[in-house]
């Protein structure tokens, strides 16, 4: 019987992408701890999309005295019509379960997923034949089936189921009736790998309890419920069988783990001596230790991946839409310098208007960058300048002085004054 049946305090933390140990790759998680209402609450990475909703379900804490749903009607069943999922292809799903009444040749359905259209994917149900655990494929199936000898009349059981793809047959590993011992693979067992093309996955429903057409009840118990994208490990199975809340024990996580990396741990009994059989015999007080086995592994790094569009020539299309705002744009409209209009006005002012040189520009158009003005000048005969008027020649001045003494001479110009 498992050991710890006191579930963790409320509220449970949802599994996601870095969740560690038993709940690494928990999709769905149904510890059924609501303990009424008409909706059981999914706890795995799936989240509430997956929640289930009740249909003449109760909540019970039968035999094992966990929280579970009884199946006492034949109508009664939980379920989720939309949940529009891709089935994993490695897989893992755990149940604690009883059955009040024998499997005959109707099936009694543990749980299924299925098609919009009810096509069985993955499906769980018990028949006169056994315990079924079951995979669908393109054309076949794989799955396994424990004997009637397993049926959980008397006592609840612990059922483990694992699937590693590659048209491989699912494992089953069963607890005994109580739960007593560890969960392994039983003698009485069948198991069919004929399973061929690509694996089904296609998930539209799940049902547990009974099946889409409310065709298969189950008649008893269900509770609590994982399914794992992965398959789990010998010492998570030993852990499970302990703990049937194990994956929502957060209280073994690793404190001093970098925050870019991950950690997972295994667990395993040394010192065990067996004499016969699944069962467990310790020889002495000083044989039993456990070793834990710490594993550190980096995150997944995001990949860049580059698709080109055709391959003769080579492109890569980016599609990066871009609006930039419109940029200024300097436009210069008939520029000035091309309109220039030179205009030469010489005037000269000579002594005969009659002779005023004739001005006149010549060269290529408005847009000639280069301008030669030619000035002509034609006289009718040479210019002479002769002065008109008396005549300047030089002037002579006579001076006579006469000395008369004692008198102060005194001196008198005569002559024409200039």
């Amino acid at each position: 019987m498992p050991s710890r049946l006191t579930p963790p305090t409320f509220p449970l933390r949802k599994a996601d992408d870095n969740s560690q140990f038993t709940s690494t790759g928990l999709v769905l998680a149904y510890p059924m701890l609501e303990g009424g209402g008409t909706t059981v609450r999914n706890h795995g990475s799936w989240g509430p999309a997956a929640d289930l909703t009740l249909t003449n379900t109760t909540w019970t804490k039968r035999e094992s005295g966990m929280s579970s749903l009884n199946f006492a009607s034949s109508s009664a069943v939980a379920k989720n019509e939309s949940m529009a999922r891709i089935i994993p292809t490695n897989w893992t799903w755990a149940a604690w379960i009883k059955v009040d009444t024998t499997p005959t040749s109707t099936p009694k359905e543990v749980f299924s997923f299925r098609t919009a259209n009810g096509t069985q994917q993955v499906r769980v149900w018990a028949d006169s034949t056994g315990i079924w655990s079951w995979q669908k494929s393109a054309t076949a199936d794989d799955y396994s089936v424990l004997s009637p000898s397993y049926f959980p009349t008397t006592g609840p059981m612990l059922i483990i189921s694992t699937f590693a793809g590659n048209n491989l047959a699912p494992v089953q590993l069963a607890t005994n009736i109580g739960m007593r011992s560890i969960p392994t693979q039983p003698v009485s067992y069948a198991a069919f790998n004929v399973g061929s093309g690509p694996q089904a996955n296609t998930l539209d429903g799940f049902y547990m309890g009974n099946d889409h057409a409310n065709a298969a009840p189950w008649d008893g118990t269900i509770g609590p419920f994982y399914f794992w994208n992965r398959v789990l490990t010998n010492s998570e199975v030993w852990q499970l069988w302990q703990d049937p809340y194990s994956p929502f024990r957060r209280n073994t996580g690793e404190y001093f783990a970098p925050a870019m990396m991950r950690t997972t741990s295994g667990f395993s009994l040394n010192g065990l001596g067996k004499t016969s059989g699944p069962k467990t015999i310790i020889q002495d007080q000083n044989s039993l230790f456990i070793v834990v086995d710490d594993y550190y592994f980096y995150q997944d790094l995001p990949q860049d991946n580059l698709d080109p569009v055709a391959q003769t020539p080579n492109t890569i299309t980016i599609a990066d839409p871009f609006n930039y705002a419109p940029l200024v744009v300097d436009t210069l409209n008939d520029p000035e310098f091309l309109n220039l209009v030179i205009f030469a006005d010489s005037t000269f002012e000579y002594a005969s208007a009659d002779i005023s040189p004739q001005d006149t520009p010549s060269g290529a158009g408005q847009n000639t960058t280069v301008m030669t003005i030619t000035d002509s000048f034609t006289h009718p005969a040479t210019p002479n300048d002769v002065p008109t008027g008396d005549a300047l020649g030089p002037i002579e001045i006579t001076a006579s002085t006469n000395f008369a003494n004692p008198v102060t001479a005194a001196d008198t110009p005569s002559g024409v004054t200039a």
